[in-house]
């Protein structure tokens, strides 16, 4: 006697494609979207986790005509979209200074030292 497993794709049981897979990174995208309104709480723009679920059905015989139903794939797919970081615009002064190759060529540089330089901590 063989059990039928009566489980069927909802909202709850999404997250057990992919052997959980899917629920993992759910939970990650919400997680990096949540993450970021705590650390930018005053950028207004939205955060968004898209989540697509894609059912293909298959059919491998007929049935009078019709085309029976033999099972569904089911594929789902996790996105998030976060605001883009980026700073303020700075100044820099231009000049002139010399190449490798001895030739002439412009160079942009800092009008103020930056309060962390790379490598001074």
């Amino acid at each position: 006697m063989s059990e039928s497993l009566d489980l069927n794709l909802t909202h709850a049981s999404l997250g057990e494609l992919q052997g959980g897979g899917i629920g993992y990174a759910i939970d990650q995208a919400l997680g990096d979207a949540m993450r970021d309104c705590h650390a930018r709480p005053a950028l207004a723009k939205p955060r968004k986790v898209t989540i697509t679920v894609t059912l293909t059905p298959t059919s491998t015989g007929m049935d009078m005509g019709t085309p029976v139903i033999n099972g569904v794939g089911a594929k789902a797919d996790v996105k998030i979209a976060l605001p883009s970081r980026a700073g303020n615009e700075e100044f820099l002064g231009v000049s002139m200074g010399v190449g490798l190759d001895g030739t002439p060529e412009p160079k942009a540089v800092f009008t103020q030292v930056p309060l962390l330089r790379a490598g001074s901590n």
